[in-house]
């Protein structure tokens, strides 16, 4: 086979060609610190690096996601701490109230404390984040949650949460709204909640109802009628008799499930209700706290009215008690699972880095050692393609 100098000077150029692309290549995964250089030269590589690329994206936004969110139910959670310690001041209150031994102007000074608390608790309620977003106005961060009309306090927020994504498929509510903290507070025990008929001449006063037969409690309204020969009548909302037994002071009356006690001397026509639990809210709760210290109490009979006010009100800040620590155990869970995420998270960012670092980075001790062979061997091939170029019949004359 013959060889023709034209050929193989062609092909000795194209393998300088090889040699030099090769340097280049090198040279530049060195240069930029990226080892592929196009998707042309390992595709499925390329495809792992766009995936894992994607992945730390998605994460930086997860993180910004979670931070937002751990603020804003961290600001919630020390509001929420807040109210739980005011509500404990006016529960003290309550029952400084009910100490026989103060007088009418004593319990005015306490009413005065009490209703400095309401607008203590609408500061709290209408908290807002450093962004200016109100924290307990639920969905509608940007309206005043609670106003004041005609002095009455009321919400004028919504019930909505927002969810945002702190992890794929994770999803956390970023705020309790202010009705479920502030607002819908059972009333009474939860199941019914007793008061004292308004037109009550004697001095009974109710003692702490209990619901001890749950599946015997139809959560219908019933009412005792203490009758002229000294028993009592528990009749339901159509006036039918329900039961009945004699009267004594300290004795339990139980009927329908329910169990409550009356202590005193009440007198034929008084009257004591047992009501379905509906819900009120705390506003409305230290506002007749106060309303029941500044009533009057200069007879046996006002006094008695005034004890069984206090009294519900007292189951009521207990029930309110229970609210915030519930809310503020959930908002605590929340957090707990923000934090979880921000760890689950990190941990999985620093594999899927070191996976991406391993595909895309150029490691430089072995980029190194492979260019000096390549410049090695292109500056060999140089040099033998010049000393064949310069060959001739001559040189062997």
């Amino acid at each position: 086979m013959r060889i023709s100098t034209a050929g193989l000077m062609q092909g000795h150029t194209e393998s300088l060609a090889r040699l030099q692309a090769g340097v280049q290549k090198t040279q530049a995964r060195i240069s930029s610190g990226i080892k592929l250089q196009s998707a042309a030269e390992d595709p499925v590589a390329a495809a792992r690096i766009q995936e894992s690329e994607r992945w730390l994206l998605a994460a930086e936004q997860h993180e910004r996601n979670g931070d937002m969110v751990g603020s804003r139910l961290g600001l919630q959670e020390g509001a929420i701490a807040d109210a739980a310690d005011l509500l404990l001041r006016v529960r003290e209150l309550a029952v400084q109230g009910g100490n026989g031994a103060l007088d009418r102007s004593a319990r005015r000074i306490l009413a005065t404390e009490v209703r400095a608390s309401v607008d203590q608790l609408m500061q709290i309620a209408n908290r807002r984040s450093p962004s200016g977003e109100y924290l307990f106005a639920g969905g509608s961060s940007s309206v005043e949650p609670f106003t004041r009309d005609s002095g009455v306090i009321r919400y004028t927020g919504d019930d909505q949460q927002r969810l945002v994504e702190v992890a794929p498929g994770q999803r956390i509510a970023d705020a309790l709204p202010g009705s479920e903290v502030f607002v819908q507070i059972p009333s009474g025990n939860a199941s019914f909640a007793l008061r004292a008929g308004t037109a009550n001449a004697g001095t009974a006063v109710l003692g702490a109802g209990s619901l001890v037969d749950p599946t015997a409690w139809d959560g219908e309204p019933y009412r005792v009628l203490i009758m002229p020969n000294g028993d009592w009548e528990a009749r339901d909302a159509a006036d039918a008799l329900v039961a009945s037994g004699p009267y004594g002071s300290g004795d339990a009356i139980e009927f329908k499930g329910v169990r409550i006690t009356l202590t005193g001397s009440p007198v034929p026509g008084d009257q004591f209700h047992i009501d379905p639990s509906g819900s009120e809210d705390l506003f409305a709760t230290f506002e007749r706290l106060a309303a029941a210290l500044e009533a009057p109490i200069s007879d046996p009979i006002q006094r008695a009215s005034s004890t069984n006010e206090l009294n519900a009100v007292l189951a009521q800040l207990g029930q309110g008690q229970e609210r915030l620590s519930g809310a503020r155990a959930v908002v605590g869970a929340r957090l707990s699972a923000v934090d979880n995420a921000a760890a689950t998270r990190s941990i999985l960012r620093e594999d899927v880095a070191k996976s991406l670092s391993q595909l895309r980075d150029t490691d430089y001790a072995e980029a190194l050692s492979r260019l000096n062979m390549q410049l090695t061997g292109l500056q060999a091939a140089q040099q033998s393609v010049a000393r064949l170029s310069r060959m001739s019949l001559f040189d062997y004359l």
